[in-house]
């Protein structure tokens, strides 16, 4: 049987194998990385925009009690790069614009609500003062 999408899959997440603890030690911290990256969309595209150089270095520096090489760093950041598709620098652009959007409809209902509450609490103030003037 052909399967038809074989090719859009992503491959499978790097693996330091599982001989050793140290290996399966990085093989999970790289699972758990991975999978954080593929929560936070944001960090994931950043991590994609700043590069394989950058990644680098700072894989090493974070796993480097598990003694990782820079072909596992590589490997993680290409599969990162997979996950973030074809135009990370678009998705980070329109993730920050929906922010702007989503912020400016807070601010104005935010607005419209103080501004009710302002206009009733007013109302309420001069119906108060109006019936003790009648009395």
């Amino acid at each position: 049987m052909h399967d038809e999408f074989a090719g859009n899959r992503l491959p499978d997440i790097p693996s330091a194998g599982y001989q050793t603890p140290r290996e399966k030690a990085l093989s999970d911290e790289i699972m758990f990385f991975i999978r954080g990256c593929e929560r936070n969309r944001k960090l994931l595209l950043s991590i994609v925009r700043d590069g394989k150089r950058k990644f680098r270095q700072i894989g090493r520096k974070a796993w480097s009690h598990l003694r990782v090489d820079t072909e596992m760093c590589d490997a993680v950041w290409g599969y990162l790069a997979l996950l973030s598709g074809h135009d990370p620098k678009g998705d980070e652009g329109l993730i920050r614009e929906s922010a702007n959007r989503q912020l400016t409809t807070l601010e104005v209902y935010d607005a419209q609500s103080m501004a009710q509450r302002i206009h009733f609490t007013n109302e309420a103030f001069l119906r108060k003062v109006h019936s003790k003037l009648k009395h």
